[in-house]
């Protein structure tokens, strides 16, 4: 005959031994659908992406052998390069994000005198495309703070951007 338990006990028990069985079987674990997702952020992919946009952008003055290409312009970055921004500061990073910022309100009127005379006018970008290339800028900029010893700053007026 089994011992006399008082019945809080009997369902304390059952509750413990039910979430012991549901923990060792997986219960509360990843669905099985869920358990391979899609590829994890790829920061090449988000380079190419921005690089498409500032290309549509600001293409006339940074790519090199283009007749309309400005020296000045070449050496903060050159579409040209494979990692494009490498030579960027976290200043000039955050100046391409406001730069970039600044065209989602511009006009095709306005933007036309940001670019040289004779070429074609961009249109304006669009605010997925401006959104992805702040996720972009963002990552850069902590990725370099986290470099060892790095000595990165964050320009004051840019905190209000970047969350920090």
């Amino acid at each position: 005959m089994l011992p006399a338990y008082p019945v809080s006990t009997i369902y304390r028990f059952s509750f413990i031994l039910a979430l012991t069985f549901w923990s060792l079987n997986g219960i509360g674990s990843t669905p099985p659908h869920m358990q391979n997702p899609i590829e994890p952020y790829n920061h090449d992919l988000k380079r190419e992406e921005a690089r498409n946009l500032v290309k549509n952008q600001c293409g006339h003055c940074h790519t090199p052998n283009s007749p309309t290409a400005i020296p000045k312009a070449l050496k903060v970055f050159s579409l040209s390069d494979a990692n494009w921004t490498q030579h960027m500061s976290i200043r000039q990073l955050d100046r391409a994000l406001w730069m970039m910022r600044e065209r989602l309100a511009m006009t095709p009127k306005e933007l036309g005198y940001l670019v040289p005379i004779g070429t074609k006018i961009p249109k304006p970008p669009t605010r997925v495309a401006v959104d992805k290339f702040e996720s972009f800028i963002h990552d850069e900029i902590d990725a370099r703070q986290r470099l060892p010893g790095s000595d990165h700053e964050v320009p004051s007026d840019s905190l209000k951007f970047h969350g920090h």
